[in-house]
């Protein structure tokens, strides 16, 4: 039996993506009689904690990993890092105690870009990251550009690109898709900052107004930006939005079985959960072409992409989709199978089985 501590934040309220990786790898091994995954949450990385506070818990947990690797027979350390500061400062100590205990480890690289930091930090990033794939025997990245930004600073390391994957337990998609009665329901469902879009997506949907007024909006998540998000839709009026705050389970999924349209206009992605999601319950996706969307969504095949500056256009192409029925039903049934065929759970236990085996047995290589 090889036995992996999984690294990653606290589970029981899940807000972002990292959260959500760590749950759907818990669900996939959890009967697994080869494998046995061992959960070591780290800080939330959206608490909203100071300094002082996040250094002393940040101590405490690295003397908590000291003693687990110690005191227990763990074979794999798995890393999940974001590329900035704070996780590679959090995320290096971890890789360098679990070598001093003769670990193996896999670091996965999540969100961020080494393009979107600047100035000093920059050179503290790179010093960070260098040491931290050092430290590491598999590294694995979402989408090539990472890769691509980072591999001057890696050597002789086995690299995997992984795909996210959609949740063991998330009850399956619809079987087949409603027929829309009156409404035409728009989903939000990610953090509320400001570079998800969602400032973008509020003059998308007041165009859309104009036009025909049984369009409805949805924001599921929270963030730095929903009050004032809130706000400006009370000062301007703007009729038939709601806002859910955090959800996730059957009270997250309803809400993607009842929208048409999943619209996430990001500045910058890698590998967006709720990307999948939607897709799984059978919304049609317009987004902006960030990370590996473009790998995942084809214009007029699943949805559209679209730059978040270009708001005519994004309305355009949701109209498109409110006034043919036909063309929608297409690309919602063409997510469901797409989901089957690509993201389905199995296929990522299948491609952990192989990353924990040939992290456990040694095998370096080349990119897969």
């Amino acid at each position: 039996m090889i036995n992996i501590l999984l690294a990653g934040p606290d589970i029981q309220r899940i807000s972002g993506g990292v959260q959500r990786h760590i749950k759907n790898i818990l669900d996939i091994f959890e009967n697994e009689e080869d494998f046995k995954l061992h959960h070591f949450q780290i800080t939330n990385p959206h608490d909203n904690q100071g300094w002082a506070k996040k250094t002393f818990i940040g101590i405490s947990k690295i003397l908590r990993l000291v003693s687990i690797l110690a005191t227990k027979k763990i074979d794999i350390v798995h890393i999940n890092a974001s590329v900035d500061l704070k996780s590679f400062i959090r995320d290096s100590s971890l890789a360098f105690f679990s070598k001093i205990f003769r670990k193996k480890v896999v670091l996965q690289i999540h969100g961020g870009y080494l393009s979107r930091i600047t100035g000093r930090q920059l050179v503290i990033v790179k010093i960070l990251a260098k040491h931290l794939f050092n430290n590491s025997d598999v590294v694995l990245f979402l989408t090539k550009l990472q890769y691509d930004e980072l591999h001057d600073l890696i050597q002789d390391k086995t690299i995997y690109f992984v795909s996210n994957y959609v949740n063991k337990n998330s009850n399956g998609a619809l079987k087949t898709i409603k027929e829309r009665k009156g409404k035409f329901i728009i989903l939000f469902c990610s953090r509320i900052e400001k570079e998800k879009g969602v400032y973008e997506i509020l003059q998308v949907f007041e165009n859309l107004l104009r036009e025909d007024g049984n369009y409805f909006l949805k924001f599921v998540g929270g963030g730095s930006e929903e009050k004032k998000l809130k706000a400006l839709v009370k000062k301007k009026n703007i009729k038939n939005i709601k806002f859910y705050g955090v959800l996730d389970g059957l009270d997250k999924f309803r809400h993607f079985e009842s929208a048409d349209v999943f619209l996430l206009p990001s500045y910058a992605e890698a590998f967006p959960y709720s990307i999948l999601e939607a897709m799984q319950y059978g919304c049609s996706i317009v987004a902006s072409p960030v990370g590996a969307l473009p790998s995942i969504i084809k214009d007029l095949e699943n949805g559209f992409l679209i730059s978040s500056d270009k708001i005519e256009e994004m309305v355009a192409k949701i109209s498109l989709l409110h006034d043919n029925a036909k063309l929608l039903k297409k690309m919602k049934l063409n997510n469901m199978e797409k989901i089957k065929d690509f993201y389905s759970y199995q296929n990522g236990l299948k491609i952990f089985k192989q990353v924990y085996e040939f992290a456990f047995h040694g095998i370096n290589g080349s990119i897969n």
